[in-house]
């Protein structure tokens, strides 16, 4: 099981955005913890390029960025 840390905003700015964007982003801290920072299986998401550890994902247009904490 990976750990997956949030910033204290995100849970505030998370209740703004519409409730089927927040599913999705609950659908990817569950399978980010299970199964670590690389998901092949999510659309639009990716290694951000000149980072050795930050990942980013859009969900619909919204980004969301993730540091794995990996070297």
């Amino acid at each position: 099981m990976w750990a997956v840390t949030l910033k204290k905003n995100i849970g505030k700015n998370l209740n703004k955005l519409p409730l089927k964007i927040q599913e999705q982003f609950k659908a990817l801290m569950l399978e980010l913890r299970a199964t670590g920072p690389v998901q092949k299986g999510w659309p639009n998401y990716s290694k951000i390029q000149g980072t050795k550890k930050c990942h980013h994902c859009h969900i619909k247009l919204f980004v969301i960025c993730q540091s794995t904490g990996l070297s």
